[in-house]
């Protein structure tokens, strides 16, 4: 050892840098704030996307409170836009961090979940406009909830973070099928929506009570010289224990420039063609994946599957989150060879599989429409954000991939207007009730998400070559 080398070679500067880093370095090791915190928000995540159940109950809620088809599919995109609009959410965890978030969420979800279960009990009066802005606010104590929980992923080190959000992302994906899951279990049978809405309700305020005590974020080591040091983790296994062995070579790590961009605020990037095309990429993936998520149910009913309904959500929902994982890991090991951009292509093209098989099959491959969709689906959401965070750093991130989340609000949304107009074109009343049987109902609607499709794949193709690095294939 080259005793005094590194107070000569090295600034107090550098050393707290290398201890900082190396602080990071727990993926295996781990300490307790970092593990607890991850644990803890994936809880979190777990329930954050209901919203996403819905089609496991949209047809009892279109049976038993009175409101047409068309009403219901309102209601659940309000709901969504609610739960995507996220750059308040993420300026609120950027600024004043985890713990104030998750108090917001407890509030807001508790309040809407409850407002709901009034009305299921005719408390306060079933009407579809009431319902939409109830449905609007569970979605803002969903994404208040997300948003705290999903940042937790920045307390681990950069070259295991496609790891980490894979898991949380699984875990925000495995909402869907949690909370159907709840309710086939306890309520379906019986209808009792009430039930299933107020157990939502004391969940949410739990859970976020349990993560303003204990989620806890660090996210100060985006900077170059720290990413460039974590990328050499081998000459730094043994900490600050063995910071006096550090000698010249780790000078050059310290101060050679990083391939990661500096941090990136929003108001920067609303000026970037880069972050607009990732926006687009995830406004057509989202929006193409929803309109089979949420249509599911009555998809089914009209090609005469509708015992499939819930099997179909659940499907959708596990299929999807395993891929969040997958595509996690895949993304760091084969980062050297592909870009996150590169994975992105293939779900892209997995999704468009999936429309052209609704266009011709829809009859006979709804469960296996609900597995591409729910792989390319998911892989899209771990990607996306793992992207941002690469490019754009993680002291903005909140807001960053906040604006990005909006994507997914408005595009359902568009896509649902062209739906209810081909499946109002093609339906009758009955008993009052909007009724739509055969394969007419939704052909057209497929067909216009697979030309959507197409352009989706050309968009991520472009991202791809955009953010490959040296020695990436794509």
């Amino acid at each position: 050892m080259r005793k005094g080398s590194v107070n000569m070679e090295f600034s107090d500067t550098k050393k707290s840098t290398v201890v900082e880093v190396t602080k990071k370095k727990m993926f295996l090791g781990g300490d307790f704030r970092a593990w607890s915190s991850l644990v803890v928000g994936g809880l979190m995540l777990l329930v954050s996307g209901s919203l996403y159940s819905f089609s496991s109950f949209s047809t009892d809620v279109v049976d038993q409170w009175h409101i047409s088809k068309t009403d219901a599919d309102n209601v659940v995109t309000v709901g969504n836009i609610g739960l995507c609009i996220a750059t308040p959410v993420g300026w609120v965890t950027d600024r004043v961090g985890t713990r104030w978030t998750s108090v917001i969420a407890a509030v807001v979800s508790f309040l809407g979940f409850f407002l709901v279960y009034l009305m299921s009990l005719k408390v306060i009066a079933v009407n579809a406009g009431l319902l939409c802005f109830l449905f609007f606010i569970i979605g803002q104590g969903s994404i208040f909830t997300y948003m705290p929980a999903f940042v937790t992923y920045q307390n681990f080190p950069e070259r295991e973070r496609g790891k980490i959000i894979g898991i949380l992302d699984c875990l925000f994906g495995l909402s869907a099928l949690f909370c159907s899951s709840i309710y086939t279990a306890g309520f379906a049978d019986s209808t009792n929506l009430s039930g299933f809405f107020l157990t939502l309700a004391f969940l949410m305020l739990g859970l976020n009570i349990l993560g303003a005590l204990c989620i806890k974020v660090d996210n100060t080591s985006s900077s170059s010289s720290a990413a460039a040091v974590h990328e050499e983790g081998e000459a730094l296994d043994a900490s600050y224990l063995a910071l006096t062995e550090v000698d010249e070579g780790l000078d050059s790590l310290v101060n050679s420039p990083s391939e990661q961009p500096a941090d990136v605020p929003i108001q920067q990037l609303l000026f970037r063609i880069d972050y607009w095309m990732v926006f687009l990429a995830m406004f057509f993936m989202t929006g193409i994946g929803l309109l089979f998520i949420y249509q599911a149910g009555f998809v089914a009913e009209s090609v005469g599957q509708k015992h499939l309904d819930k099997w179909i959500s659940q499907t959708v929902s596990l299929s999807s989150s395993l891929s969040r994982i997958a595509v996690g890991v895949c993304s760091d090991l084969f980062v050297k060879h592909i870009s996150r951009g590169g994975l992105m292509v293939f779900s892209a093209a997995m999704m468009l599989l999936a429309q052209l098989l609704l266009i011709f099959f829809m009859e006979t491959s709804l469960m296996v429409v609900s597995v591409f969709v729910g792989i390319a689906f998911g892989s899209m959401w771990c990607l996306t954000p793992l992207m941002v965070s690469d490019q754009y750093g993680v002291k903005h991130f909140g807001s960053n991939w906040g604006t990005i989340i909006i994507a997914s609000a408005v595009s359902p949304y568009v896509f649902n207007f062209f739906q209810a107009w081909v499946y109002t074109s093609h339906s009758t009343v009955v008993d009052g009730k909007e009724v739509c049987l055969g394969v007419e109902c939704y052909r057209n609607t497929f067909i216009y998400s697979a030309a959507i499709n197409c352009l989706t794949v050309a968009i991520v193709i472009w991202i791809a070559l955009r953010f490959r690095k040296r020695g990436q294939f794509l």
